[in-house]
């Protein structure tokens, strides 16, 4: 992102791409312990009152990627947001009538993983990989196109490439039905995961590796309806800590 130069962004150095490259060079050089960004969130169009306003680390995510691609259209470094960040997978429903299978292809950026139920988080992916699926049943059924009718139906997802760079995302909030109304809870279970993570058997065809080695972890400190995100980021640099 440092090669794109100001011309390639028409000059807008206060923009999302702009305001980046900015706080990296302050985080790099600046001997603070912390520093402002609230270049990054003026960037956004955020006020004062959206600024407090819990975000959603994934919608976050997304947001973030997607605009950094679409600042990037016409530059030297073009692509390289999807090039390091999204993957693509498949997502498959075989008729439990008649066996016909339907496939569906979407690229999205990192890996959603369930919480709840789990112990580690290879144990998570192997669950929402596994060949086993999802039973559309009763309450969700699907229409099949040979049976012409709606019928029980089982969903499959695999990853068909996956990214040099991955995201891993933890569902740590859902919604619950309360009374008339549904509230949002906060999954606090705890989940442990290692330095390494093989995703490569789950991949639809295993002509590449896709073996990871963890770089960083975005913490989540609060309730479902407020709090702070903080990071762990691998010591590259070798001072003795995250």
């Amino acid at each position: 992102l440092m090669r794109v130069t100001d011309e390639e962004m028409d000059g807008d150095v206060t923009g999302i791409l702009g305001s980046l490259r900015r706080l990296f060079v302050m985080l790099k050089a600046a001997d603070e312990q912390s520093v402002d960004p609230v270049m990054l969130t003026d960037a956004f169009g955020w006020d004062a009152g959206q600024v407090r306003i819990q975000q959603d680390m994934h919608e976050m995510q997304n947001l973030l990627m997607e605009q950094i691609d679409l600042q990037t259209k016409g530059s030297a470094v073009e692509g390289l947001i999807p090039r390091l960040y999204r993957g693509r997978f498949r997502e498959r429903i075989e008729c439990m009538e008649c066996g016909a299978m339907s496939d569906k292809e979407a690229d999205q950026w990192g890996i959603m993983a369930n919480v709840q139920g789990f112990a580690t988080l290879e144990e998570s992916l192997s669950a929402l990989f596994s060949s086993d699926g999802e039973l559309l049943d009763e309450s969700n059924k699907f229409t099949c196109g040979s049976c012409e009718q709606k019928v029980i139906g089982r969903l499959t997802v695999a990853p068909v490439e996956l990214p040099p760079m991955l995201w891993v995302n933890l569902k740590r909030f859902q919604y619950i039905r309360a009374e008339n109304n549904y509230q949002r809870v906060k999954i606090t279970d705890r989940l442990e995961f290692s330095e390494e993570l093989d995703l490569t058997p789950f991949l639809v065809q295993q002509d590449q590796q896709a073996t990871y080695r963890l770089n960083a972890v975005v913490i989540h400190s609060g309730s479902a309806g407020g709090g702070h995100y903080h990071a762990l980021i691998r010591d590259e640099l070798g001072e003795g800590h995250w």
